[in-house]
């Protein structure tokens, strides 16, 4: 009996190596996915960055002499700005987003496993008990 039990739990100890490893690799999966989107973003705004600075851009000069030139550079730099801010507020949001199914996911998983190790324990409570009640 006691053999019975000892293999169940070892068992029981396998499955769950199992189940750990499979969300451990969902996570890094989805976390290293964040991270290269995170990047390929950074370096995208790096590279406009410098080709402002190169391009020699007469938003960036001193010395503009048409209202008109002025008004049309700081239009177009409120319309840039306005773009990436948008695109990271889609950015933050799609990470959010992600981040909450998988919080449910795992909420979801551990709810079982609580069930599973529930199932799994009872059979060793119930045995444990009536040895104990014997040996009264």
């Amino acid at each position: 009996m006691a053999s019975d039990l000892l293999g169940g739990i070892g068992l029981e100890r396998r499955r769950r190596r199992i189940c750990h490893a499979s969300v451990d690799r969902r996570s890094l999966t989805s976390s290293s996915r964040l991270h290269s989107q995170i990047s390929a973003h950074k370096a995208r705004v790096a590279t406009l960055e410098v080709e402002l600075t190169n391009s020699g851009h007469p938003c960036k000069t001193s010395g503009s002499s048409s209202n008109e030139h002025a008004r049309r550079c700081r239009t177009l730099q409120g319309a840039v700005r306005d773009a990436l801010k948008s695109n990271n507020q889609a950015f933050i949001d799609l990470a959010k987003s992600t981040l909450e199914t998988f919080h449910e996911g795992a909420q979801a998983q551990l709810a079982a496993r609580q069930v599973a190790v529930d199932q799994l324990v009872q059979p060793i409570r119930e045995s444990l008990s009536k040895w104990t009640n014997q040996a009264r």
